[in-house]
């Protein structure tokens, strides 16, 4: 987890990363949050720190998990909370649905 000071930059860039790949501005945030214009525009730009009803909210809005908007991401780097999603994912599944799965991934189908 990153330091309290580094808090309100991580958030902010997950946020404006989950905005941008759905196609959602700050006014569509803060018209789904029931936030005010003011309090998205002091998330984003002046880098405060929110309070967690506010980061629940927001992620609520983004079909997130709040957790989600907390941790730290590289650019690039697939996020530790998809990773973990998946291998929950890959865990549940049948033994012939794990290889038929593994083969797809591979390129080529399983036997």
């Amino acid at each position: 987890m990153p330091r309290r000071t580094q808090l309100p930059e991580v958030v902010r860039a997950n946020i404006l990363r989950q905005m941008e790949a759905r196609g959602l501005v700050k006014a569509d945030i803060a018209k789904r949050t029931g936030l005010s214009r003011s309090a998205m525009t002091g998330l984003i730009e002046a880098n405060k720190v929110p309070e967690l009803l506010t980061i629940q909210r927001i992620a609520e809005c983004l079909g997130l998990e709040p957790y989600m908007l907390l941790m730290e991401q590289k650019p690039g780097e697939t996020p530790k909370w998809q990773e973990q999603e998946l291998l929950t994912l890959f865990r549940a599944v049948s033994d012939n649905d794990k290889a038929y799965v593994l083969g797809y991934l591979r390129g080529r189908m399983p036997p």
